[in-house]
C-alpha cells in the first residue's frame, strides 16, 4: 500500500498549491488508508471549482456526480489496476457527517464513492460521488478549511494528515479544546488505542513529530482531566506556523485567554462560540484585556461572588454585542426564573379548572317549563334524598 502512493518531495511544499475543504468534511467520521485518503484530496481538488460555483453541477440521473482522475497523479509508475482497486474499496467505506440546513441539522452516513469506472489499458478512472455525499463536499458556505495539498500528500501517516487539516482549521485562532471522546470517534479510533499512552504515541506524538518534520505549521498539545473526571477527557491543542507574524501570535494569545475565562463561567461549548463570535468582530485584543480587568478585580474582591456570574454575562452580552440567546442567564437567575415559571404554571393550572368547572355548568341542560311546574306541586326535598329542589334546578345544579 505505500508503494502506491503519490511522491511529494519536502521541497514541494515550497510550491502552495492550496486546497478548500468544508469544514464539514474536516470533521468528518471515516477511516481510510493513507492512499484513500490522498484519493479524497485528489476528489477535492476537482470539486474546487463546484464550490466556489465556477462551473454548474451537472448531476446524472440519480443526482450524482462523475468526475475524471489521472491515476499517474496518485500511482507510481504505472500500477493502474492497484489504484482503481483502492478507488473501488472506497466505495465500502462508510463516511459520516453532519449536515446543516434550513435550522435542522441531519446525521449523514454515507460513501465518498458511489462508483468507479475504469476503461482498461488508460490511465484514468472516472469516479461517481453519491447525491448524499455532495452537500458535505460542495458545502463552503458554512465555514471550510485551506490547506497545502502537498503538505497534506507527502504526510506518511493518515493520522498526520488529518491533524494537519485540524490544525489548519484553527490556525487562525492558535488553540482547540476538544472533547477526547469527539476526537477519539473524529479520528476513528474509538475502539482502539484504549490506553492513554497508546494514543499519544500512535496518533498525538508521530502527528507532532511528522509536522514538525513536513509541515508549513506545527502544535503542541495537553490532555487534561476537567470536571471531576479521573480519567483524561480534553484536549488542549497550541498552534503555530511558520514565519508567524507577531500579530497573529498575540490574537491567538489573546483568543486563549478568553476561552479559558469563558470556559470557567460556562464549562460547554458555549465558551468557544464566544470567543469564535468575537474573534470574527476584531475584538481579541479589547476583550483580552478586558477580561484581564475583570480577573483582577474579582481576585482583588472589588467584584463580589454573589451577583458575579450575571455581572460578567451582562459585560460580555453589552460590550461585546453577543447575543442575549447565546449568553444565556446566570444559574441564580435562572433558578429564580424556573421557580416564577412553577409558581405561574401553578396559578393558570388553577385558573385553567376553574374555567372548565364553569363551562361544565353552562353546558348543563336547563328545566323544562313542565319540569318546573311539576316541582312546585311536590314537596321539598329532603336532605339526602336524590330529589332536586326547586332553586336548584334554576340554578342548574
Amino acid at each position: 500500500m505505500q508503494n502506491t502512493s503519490v511522491t511529494i518531495q519536502p521541497s514541494d511544499v515550497k510550491n502552495v498549491m492550496t486546497l478548500i475543504q468544508p469544514n464539514a468534511v474536516t470533521n468528518a467520521r471515516y477511516e481510510y488508508s493513507q492512499v484513500e485518503k490522498d484519493i479524497m484530496y485528489f476528489v477535492i481538488e476537482t470539486l474546487q471549482s463546484y464550490m466556489t460555483k465556477e462551473k454548474p453541477i451537472q448531476s446524472d440521473l440519480f443526482g450524482g456526480l462523475g468526475i475524471d482522475l489521472e491515476m499517474k497523479r496518485i500511482a507510481k509508475a504505472n500500477n493502474h489496476s492497484k489504484v482503481a482497486g483502492i478507488v473501488k474499496g472506497l466505495i465500502k467505506k462508510p463516511i459520516a457527517y453532519i449536515y446543516n440546513k434550513n435550522n435542522k441539522t441531519y446525521d449523514v452516513t454515507t460513501a465518498l464513492i458511489s462508483g468507479a469506472i475504469h476503461e482498461r489499458n488508460t490511465g484514468k478512472i472516472t469516479i461517481k460521488i453519491p447525491q448524499e455525499a455532495l452537500p458535505v463536499l460542495l458545502d463552503i458556505a458554512t465555514g471550510f478549511t485551506a490547506y497545502n495539498k502537498n503538505v497534506a500528500l507527502l504526510l506518511p501517516s493518515v493520522y498526520a494528515k488529518r491533524m494537519y487539516e485540524l490544525c489548519c482549521r484553527w490556525k487562525d485562532k492558535g488553540f482547540l479544546r476538544i472533547n477526547l471522546d469527539e476526537f477519539r470517534v473524529m479520528f476513528c479510533v474509538d475502539n482502539k488505542f484504549h490506553k492513554i499512552s497508546e494514543l499519544r504515541e500512535n496518533v498525538l506524538d508521530i502527528s507532532q513529530k511528522m509536522l514538525n518534520d513536513y509541515a508549513d505549521l506545527s502544535f503542541r498539545y495537553e490532555l487534561k482531566k476537567e470536571n471531576n473526571s479521573r480519567a483524561f477527557n480534553y484536549l488542549y491543542i497550541w498552534i503555530s506556523g511558520e514565519n508567524q507574524d507577531p500579530k497573529d501570535k498575540a490574537n491567538q494569545r489573546a483568543y486563549e485567554i478568553i476561552f479559558n475565562f469563558l470556559y470557567e463561567l460556562f464549562r460547554n461549548s458555549k465558551a468557544q462560540e464566544i470567543t469564535d463570535m468575537i474573534a470574527d468582530n476584531k475584538e481579541l485584543k479589547r476583550a483580552a484585556d478586558r477580561i484581564t480587568r475583570l480577573k483582577n478585580d474579582i481576585k482583588t474582591g472589588k467584584i463580589k461572588k454573589h451577583g458575579q456570574d450575571a455581572y460578567i454575562r451582562k459585560v460580555i452580552r453589552d460590550e461585546f454585542k453577543i447575543p442575549a440567546e447565546i449568553v444565556g442567564e446566570s444559574p441564580t437567575k435562572r433558578k429564580k426564573r424556573e421557580a416564577g415559571d412553577n409558581i405561574l404554571a401553578s396559578l393558570m393550572e388553577k385558573k385553567t379548572k376553574e374555567l372548565a368547572e364553569q363551562e361544565k355548568k353552562k353546558q348543563q341542560p336547563k328545566p323544562t317549563a313542565k319540569e318546573i311546574v311539576k316541582a312546585l306541586s311536590q314537596e321539598p326535598a329532603k336532605r339526602g334524598t336524590g330529589t332536586k329542589s326547586l332553586g336548584a334546578m334554576l340554578r342548574g345544579e
